[in-house]
């Protein structure tokens, strides 16, 4: 099986060695439960999802993933893409992998940013409202969508971890980048949803009933 991740600096790693990212985390788990699987890193930090759209058929030329995972959104409400516009990209981008092949794709939200920090990072607080109104758009855009699209609703995995505290301690000193605590904690939580995917498409390996975006 292959399983590529097409996203921004959260899907690449920024800040931490390569072996500490949550992608790396991730594959070594998966890799117990599905010897021989691949998984590509797609990230690229910086990147809007219009960007990432930009570059999906060079990715998909890789070699087709079975699963594609989907996170943008941090940039986009930094530069003042408009929720919609954002909504509309991440939908494009599952329809053309879909189109290309793709037999699954998990979109995810984004982690609460800048916990705690909202008195001595400027603009702190105006960057929370725009990353939640993402993630609502998102919600709410995912949840009429059936298989083969599915969500990693992101910000309530995380929240579900505890309150400021805990929640403050997966990022690192910008307020939005992940620590090494913080990608330990997105490999477990985002775990179990990569491993439903998976053991889904190994029972249908002609891919999950076509639908959604």
């Amino acid at each position: 099986m292959r399983v590529t991740c097409l996203g921004d600096s959260i899907c690449f790693g920024y800040g931490v060695a390569p072996r500490d990212a949550w992608l790396a985390l991730l594959a070594d788990r998966l890799a117990a439960d599905f010897p021989g699987i691949k998984v590509a890193n797609a990230g690229v930090s910086g990147e809007v999802a219009r960007e990432g759209l930009g570059r999906l058929s060079r990715v998909l030329g890789w070699g087709r993933p079975d699963l594609l995972y989907v996170q943008f959104g941090l940039n986009d409400a930094a530069l003042g893409i408009s929720p919609p516009d954002y909504v509309r990209t991440v939908r494009e981008i599952v329809r053309r992998a879909l189109e290309g092949g793709t037999h699954s794709v998990l979109v995810g939200g984004n982690h609460p940013v800048c916990v705690g920090q909202e008195r001595s990072l400027p603009g702190a607080a105006l960057y929370q409202r725009a990353v939640r109104a993402f993630n609502e758009a998102l919600r709410r855009e995912m949840a009429s969508q059936p298989p083969p699209v599915f969500f990693a609703d992101v910000e309530r995995l995380c929240e579900s971890l505890g309150g400021e505290r805990e929640q403050s301690a997966l990022l690192q000193g910008d307020g939005v980048h992940l620590s090494e605590e913080g990608n330990r904690a997105y490999a477990r939580l985002l775990c179990p949803l990569f491993q439903d995917r998976l053991r889904a498409l190994g029972e249908n390996p002609g891919g999950e009933s076509r639908g959604g975006l």
